[in-house]
C-alpha cells in the first residue's frame, strides 16, 4: 500500500509542465521497454523513505487522497477538519515528502 502513494506521489508535477513531462517521459519509457533513469530511480528511493517517516495517520490522509482518489471534503468530512485544515496538512506533508531539507528555505 505504501508503495501505491510513493508511485503517486512521485508522479505529481515538478513546477509548471511537469505533470506533462512526466506522462511524456512514461510513455517513451513504456515505448522502448526501458527502465527508469538512475536519477529517477534516486527521487523516487528518497521520496519512500520520507514517506515512511510520515505517521500512520498522516500516511493514511495522503493515501485515501492520492491513491484512492478520495476527495478532500470527503476526507474532511470524515475525520472532522475543516478543508482549509487539510490543505495546511497535505502542504506540510508534501513539503516533508517532495523537497529534501536543503532544497527548504
Amino acid at each position: 500500500m505504501e508503495k501505491a502513494l510513493v508511485d503517486r506521489l512521485c508522479e505529481l508535477p515538478e513546477g509548471p509542465g511537469g505533470l506533462f513531462r512526466n506522462a511524456i517521459r512514461s510513455i517513451e519509457e513504456a515505448i522502448r521497454g526501458r527502465h527508469p533513469s538512475p536519477a529517477a530511480a534516486e527521487r523516487y528511493a528518497e521520496i519512500a523513505i520520507r514517506v515512511a517517516s510520515l505517521s500512520e495517520p498522516m500516511k493514511m490522509l495522503l493515501r485515501r487522497h492520492y491513491v484512492f482518489r478520495e476527495t478532500e471534503e470527503s476526507i474532511c468530512l470524515s475525520i472532522n477538519l475543516t478543508l482549509k485544515q487539510f490543505r495546511q496538512l497535505k502542504r506540510e506533508a508534501l513539503d516533508h515528502v517532495l523537497h529534501p531539507p536543503s532544497d527548504r528555505p
